[in-house]
């Protein structure tokens, strides 16, 4: 009864987050019920409410902007699971421990939010700001509810990493789907008439030898959750649950989840994914050289078998040479810029004299001002987000100019000189700087962000060193966590010492660090982990009282 109930509430959460991104009226007043009756379930199993949480998550706009129906509905889930969670603990004794951790929780947060609210006003930055700054942390306190929902009950773990897994499934499988459902692989070409350029597919193409391409578009520019950082953890718990389960089940459900997620971020187009999956993997690979040898021809057949996957993938879908290029520029670090501009128009073989303007993407939208964009979420400094992807041009220009790394370089150095005069505290969550580059119109423009693409100079601006370290804490404490114990231990911990590894990496590319999903993540990693430290004294403390 209980694996019914469980399995239940996640599947109700996955289809509910599946309607909600519907344009549908039907489906979506169908997906509103659901989240309503998720909601419902919280109130009487908070429990059931918890697995619920994930797959909803990926409903919601990365970093969202103003608050709507499902922004609202997902914040009345949290309480009312927390609100629960927290009378649990008044009506049980055997949760009143945990009564002491909120008390003191709430004490240290308090504190910490207080101090970086008074250096944010005396730096003259606006509340509202600051608000926006503050809010995707607070989603780690969910560590609270996790940790006393899991209890004593480790088979609550699992369930847990089910609803997880859900969530990665959805997200990688809706991206593959958008992909070929709306023909991004197919190639096309850009034709100059009367100034204006015209989207040709290649049949067109071959009969005019101005026509520029191949090219594509990067999925990013149509899903915001494209560079979510749950696919490169899918990938990375994905091989190793893979390489370590014994069940046949578990180990094909890693295989499965690796493949569909390296599958995703390929059609991504982002290095900073595929490098920090692999770098985790190399940390997995030197872990069983040195504590698990036994596993490793297992390790290395997943890895063949998803390495020749890839290479299939990539060459029957001709984007070998985007990813050649791509790559080849982080090598070069090339110098001179390449300016190639979106257009929005596909035009059909026969239907040519229908044109439209050429389009110019803005290269620096900002999450911060556009709700309802939805390439946001790889936001500027990263200007090859709002373009088409020319494979040639990756390929074969030695002098193209890197955007990405090039304006990453230029963020750290903003960073750097905001975090200097303040080298303590740092300068206040919401703290924005400006951002100046060169438009495809070669007119320079700027724009206010609030964030850096790499979690430790946006620690270091934001709250100096006090910050770094607390944050630091928080992201390689569950890494060594237990170390004494990582030759035999379960495996659920190789697999949470694989994700923060993978997250921490990740988040030294990417702003992903203040989103949702990668602090709901990070929650529940220190649930599990605040319920191992409380079931051990515990334990402890029974053994002292029966000698």
């Amino acid at each position: 009864m209980i694996r019914i109930k469980n399995s239940a509430a996640i599947i109700i959460a996955a289809l509910t987050a599946i309607g909600l991104t519907q344009e549908n009226d039907t489906i979506l007043f169908m997906a509103t019920a659901g989240m309503a009756s998720a909601i419902i379930i919280a109130v009487f199993s908070p429990w059931l409410g918890m697995l619920t949480l994930f797959p909803l998550a990926l409903a919601l706009p990365p970093a969202p902007a103003t608050v709507g129906l499902q922004e609202f509905s997902f914040a009345v889930l949290l309480v009312v699971i927390t609100t629960g969670t927290f009378i649990e603990c008044l009506r049980s004794p055997a949760a009143r421990p945990h009564l002491k951790l909120w008390g003191l929780t709430i004490l240290a947060v308090s504190t910490a939010i207080t101090i970086n609210l008074t250096v944010a006003l005396n730096n003259n930055i606006p509340l509202r700001d600051w608000t926006r700054g503050i809010i995707p942390f607070l989603f780690m306190l969910n560590f609270l509810p996790v940790a006393v929902l899991i209890g004593k009950d480790g088979n609550r773990i699992r369930w847990i990493g089910i609803s997880i897994a859900t969530s990665i499934f959805m997200l990688a499988g809706f991206i593959i789907f958008y992909y070929f459902h709306n023909d991004l692989w197919r190639p096309y070409w850009l034709l100059s008439v009367d100034d204006q350029a015209l989207r040709i597919p290649e049949a067109v193409a071959s009969e005019y030898a101005d026509a520029i391409g191949p090219m594509r578009d990067r999925i990013t520019m149509s899903i915001a959750q494209a560079t979510d950082a749950l696919l490169p953890v899918g990938l990375v718990i994905g091989v190793t649950l893979a390489s370590l389960a014994q069940p046949k089940a578990a180990a094909t459900t890693g295989l499965l989840m690796a493949l569909s997620c390296m599958i995703a971020i390929l059609i991504t187009f982002t290095r900073s994914m595929l490098l920090s999956s692999l770098l985790a993997m190399f940390i997995f690979l030197v872990y069983l050289i040195v504590y698990r040898k036994e596993v490793l021809p297992k390790f290395i057949t997943t890895l063949t078998a998803l390495g020749a996957a890839g290479l299939i993938f990539i060459y029957s879908t001709g984007i070998q040479d985007i990813w050649i290029g791509r790559m080849s520029q982080l090598i070069a670090l090339p110098t001179s810029a390449l300016n190639i501009t979106p257009v929005d128009t596909i035009v059909s073989p026969d239907a040519l004299i229908s044109t439209t303007a050429l389009s110019t993407l803005e290269q620096n939208i900002s999450t911060e001002t556009t709700p309802n964009d939805t390439s946001t979420f790889e936001a500027p400094p990263a200007p090859d987000n709002y373009r088409p992807i020319q494979p040639e041009v990756f390929s074969d220009n030695k002098t193209t100019k890197d955007f990405n790394i090039s304006a990453r370089m230029d963020e750290y150095k903003i960073a750097w000189e905001m975090f200097v005069p303040h080298p303590i505290m740092g300068n206040g969550l919401g703290v924005k700087h400006e951002m100046r580059w060169e438009t495809s119109d070669n007119v320079s423009e700027a724009k206010q962000v609030a964030y850096v693409h790499n979690w430790p100079f946006y620690m270091l601006m934001v709250g100096g060193l006090s910050g770094l370290l607390v944050y630091s804490a928080l992201l390689f404490g569950p890494v060594i966590f237990r170390l004494s114990s990582i030759r035999s231990e379960p495996i659920h911990w190789t697999l949470i010492r694989m994700a923060i590894l993978t997250m921490a990496i990740y988040g030294a590319f990417f702003a992903v660090f203040r989103l949702i999903t990668f602090n709901l993540l990070l929650a529940v990693i220190w649930g599990i982990i605040v319920t191992q430290v409380l079931t051990d004294r515990q334990k402890n403390k029974s053994e002292i009282d029966n000698t």
